[in-house]
């Protein structure tokens, strides 16, 4: 448990408190606590991590929805976020009332994150950021991706794993130790696949921090494609910062696996209105 003395304590307590508390995670003590009390834990064991907000690149975003037979999606108020009072669970980068626009970095993530069918039909919404616009962003996972491959994923640039190796260089064995430990357990959450709701509260309160450094989105890895990555963006830089492109309508043909599709294109639109309305 947590050296509670007033005695500061030392980096090798640190770490054996974090490790401590990471194998009581793992033992079901998620499902025990209230949110708030594991938010105040995660918060605890990822003090001194390393929140580094980058740039988001001006690249393509892709979301998703399966459709009923028959059923097309008319404007793209359909397609994003709900509104906050329809938010009424946690999830796994929100809590209740805090809508977060979901969306992948390619379209085989998003089919796999819905988990497709043969003969599927799903309705894709492309967006980008607007020229010249300005959101912060970090990744999940970036840090212990760093240390394994010794360079940055396609998510960030060179500078970013620069970044965290100027502040590797910073720390002694113990704290490298921790740093890791700790980001190695929150990507391995987020890539995990949930069967109950309470699976969510780790994610959901580690996003939760994340957002409180004032970083606007955040990368994380993908449940249903592996090497896949997701992005959780607030919904008022989704509102001020994007702009949408285009819409499709596929028809999912075959699944083979391995995040695999055989799709073919049914509707497109490269025209959205002012007023949201898709034109196919």
């Amino acid at each position: 448990m947590p050296d509670n003395s007033t005695q500061e304590p030392t980096d090798k307590q640190k770490l054996e408190d974090t490790l401590q508390l990471i194998e009581r995670f793992n033992g079901g003590m998620e499902r025990r606590l209230p949110w708030n009390e594991i938010r105040e834990i995660i918060d605890l064991i990822s003090e001194g991590h390393l929140f580094l907000g980058t740039n988001l690149p001006e690249q393509a975003f892709y979301r998703g929805r399966v459709l009923k037979p028959g059923e097309r999606f008319e404007n793209i108020d359909e397609l994003k976020a709900p509104p906050a009072a329809m938010v009424r669970s946690y999830g796994r980068c929100n809590c209740p009332n805090q809508p977060v626009f979901y969306a992948s970095s390619n379209q085989e993530t998003v089919l796999s994150e819905l988990g497709v069918d043969s003969e599927d039909r799903v309705q894709i919404l492309k967006f980008r950021p607007k020229t010249g616009s300005k959101i912060s962003a970090t990744i999940v996972g970036e840090i212990d991706h760093v240390r394994r491959y010794g360079t940055h994923s396609n998510a960030t640039g060179p500078g970013f794993a620069d970044e965290i190796r100027k502040h590797w260089d910073s720390l002694n064995q113990l704290q490298r130790l921790r740093l890791n430990l700790v980001d190695a357990f929150i990507a391995d959450k987020f890539r995990t696949e949930i069967k109950y709701s309470f699976e969510y509260k780790i994610t959901s309160a580690f996003s939760d921090i994340i957002f409180s450094q004032k970083i606007d989105s955040f990368f994380y890895p993908s449940v249903g494609h592996r090497g896949g990555l997701n992005i959780a963006i607030q919904t008022e830089a989704v509102h001020n910062e994007f702009e949408y492109t285009a819409s499709e309508i596929i028809q999912v043909r075959e699944c083979l696996g391995y995040g695999l599709f055989g799709y073919g294109l049914e509707a497109e639109s490269q025209q959205i209105e002012e007023d949201g309305t898709i034109k196919f």
